[in-house]
């Protein structure tokens, strides 16, 4: 009894370690978000942010594109088990998946997390799994493919990039080699057999057809990928609102900027601090030579979409009860 009480306390100092410095992280970061306001101006930063109230429904309306487009790419890559999925389902595990996202650190990973638990009930624990990796490599896939064409537009169309082609290049290597390596190691039979010989009780049913992906992930990443269209369409449109220019290379440097820090940042909710310095340190490269006041009033005007869609979106997953499917694989 003392070696698992010993052990269920080194597990328990752990995870209060891990949230500590996770909070201390997000309070570092909310420090340097004030601190970037007071020293680009807090009259300056209010009343761009102001001119960008406006176009905070339509901003919400694109991330709810993304939301939707995850959830197709889920769908996809589940086959027809998706099929076993009913609208509470997909409304319930959406709307937590999207506060995961938004709200912890390692948001993507938390997110499919979330969403494969709320969707095991209706296709399988190790289907809902599987399927939950491959949307988190899709996803990477999908980052990488779209850093690499704003690098490109950016290269060729931005005067002053400063080192933001370089940042791209690296989250090209990192992003789409990831998602492709984590796809062929789903997908190769040899691994997951050689897991299941040396882990059997967890990865037996990973070889057999109940664990097994149905497809490469390529559908899933298509999805993925239109997703992050939707994201770049709506921090082009919030660096419009704030004064900023609506064109293909001020779009690409917006949503370069927002891949970049959200790979620096990603031990911090949200990317909170990290995301909102990049703007003011990119400001130029945006159009706002010696205005960074209207950089950092778009980044927040993005980030208080998010943050009340989030919250809309736990307000759903309280709201709305789930059903139990007629038919589960457990």
């Amino acid at each position: 009894m003392y070696p698992t009480r010993r052990l269920r306390f080194d597990a328990a100092k752990s995870k209060a370690l891990r949230l500590g410095v996770q909070g201390a992280l997000f309070v570092a970061g909310l420090g340097l978000v004030a601190y970037f306001v007071v020293t680009t101006g807090p009259r300056q930063v209010l009343d761009a942010f102001r001119a960008a109230g406006p176009i905070l429904p339509l901003l919400a309306v694109l991330e709810l594109v993304a939301v939707f487009a995850d959830a197709r790419a889920f769908a996809a890559l589940a086959g027809p088990d998706a099929r076993r999925i009913d609208r509470r389902g997909w409304l319930r595990s959406s709307a937590m998946s999207y506060v995961c996202l938004t709200l912890l650190p390692a948001g993507r990973t938390a997110s499919e997390v979330a969403r494969a638990s709320t969707l095991a009930r209706y296709v399988g624990a190790w289907r809902a799994a599987t399927a939950g990796a491959q949307l988190q490599a899709a996803a990477l896939v999908a980052d990488g493919v779209i850093s690499g064409l704003c690098a490109l537009v950016v290269v060729t169309a931005v005067a002053s990039a400063h080192h933001l082609p370089e940042l791209l290049a690296g989250n090209v290597i990192i992003a789409l080699g990831g998602g492709v390596g984590l796809l062929v190691l789903i997908q190769n039979p040899r691994v997951a057999a050689a897991l299941a010989r040396r882990f059997p009780r967890l990865f037996a049913k990973l070889v057999s057809t109940e664990g097994r992906p149905h497809s490469w992930g390529v559908g899933g990443s298509a999805w993925s990928f239109l997703g992050r269209l939707a994201q770049l369409l709506g921090h082009a449109l919030a660096v419009h609102a704030v004064g900023g220019k609506l064109d293909v290379p001020t779009a690409a440097v917006a949503y370069g900027i927002h891949v970049v820090s959200a790979t620096i940042g990603v031990a911090i909710p949200n990317q909170v601090g990290i995301a909102d310095g990049a703007y003011v340190l990119f400001a130029d490269t945006l159009g706002f030579a010696g205005a960074p006041a209207r950089a950092l009033a778009a980044m927040l005007a993005i980030r208080a979409t998010q943050v009340a869609l989030a919250l809309a979106c736990l307000l759903v997953w309280l709201a709305v009860p789930p059903t139990q499917p007629q038919d589960s694989t457990v």
